[in-house]
């Protein structure tokens, strides 16, 4: 066994009847440590795979459904940043408006906004000298604002939001509801701003420690 396998293992061992929610980059992925773990012999009682993206939208959808707004996928996002560049890039020429809007560079933008987004960032903490090339930082900075006018105009959430709604929903107590549970975190995983403000809203007394542990 690895080190998370043994740890896993470990804590399944000294917690069998405790709710475990476990933490993992995808389904696939944490499916296989429970696999390891249960071929050393070693029962995987009330454990739960979870993905930090499925957490947050268990949380965030009433509020959801309740504002009325509909979740911005991936290729939505990507349609939405050639609407945002074409009319920014009628104003003139700039160093990234220059380009023609081609999907591969609407897919780059997209996902740099959705990067600035998860880092916490807005048009207020984007300062272009931060940028290798000013002029790019300032034309992020403007294509950012115009996405995030579009989000509230067209009732849209994307996956910061998603987590922003779902840490508020956790704070309040809506996720632990009496439930003794403990949320399993791989030291070795890792989280952008905005994320990590998400797992530190669940309840505190959920936090497990060791190899697989609460992180801040």
């Amino acid at each position: 066994m690895n080190r998370l396998t043994e740890c896993l293992a470990r804590f399944c061992r000294d917690n069998i009847l405790r709710e475990k929610w476990l933490i993992a980059p995808s389904l696939r992925v944490g499916y296989q440590w429970l696999d390891n773990v249960a071929r050393g012999g070693q029962p995987v009682v009330n454990v739960r795979v979870r993905t930090l993206r499925a957490l947050a939208f268990e949380l965030a959808q009433p509020v959801l459904l309740e504002r009325g707004l509909r979740f911005l996928s991936n290729r939505e996002g990507v349609l939405l940043t050639g609407i945002i560049f074409s009319r920014l890039r009628e104003g003139g020429r700039g160093y990234i408006l220059s380009l023609e809007p081609e999907i591969s560079l609407l897919q780059k933008i997209y996902s740099t906004l959705s990067d600035m987004r998860l880092a916490g960032l807005d048009q207020e903490k984007l300062p272009p000298e931060l940028f290798e090339v000013e002029a790019k930082g300032r034309e992020l900075s403007v294509i950012l604002g115009g996405y995030l006018e579009e989000l509230k105009k067209r009732r849209l959430a994307d996956y910061t939001d998603i987590l922003e709604l779902g840490a508020g929903q956790a704070a309040k107590g809506r996720l632990a509801s009496g439930r003794d549970f403990v949320v399993l975190l791989p030291e070795d995983m890792e989280f952008r701003a905005v994320e990590k403000a998400f797992l530190d809203s669940l309840p505190a007394d959920s936090r497990s420690t060791g190899h697989l542990r609460w992180t801040r």
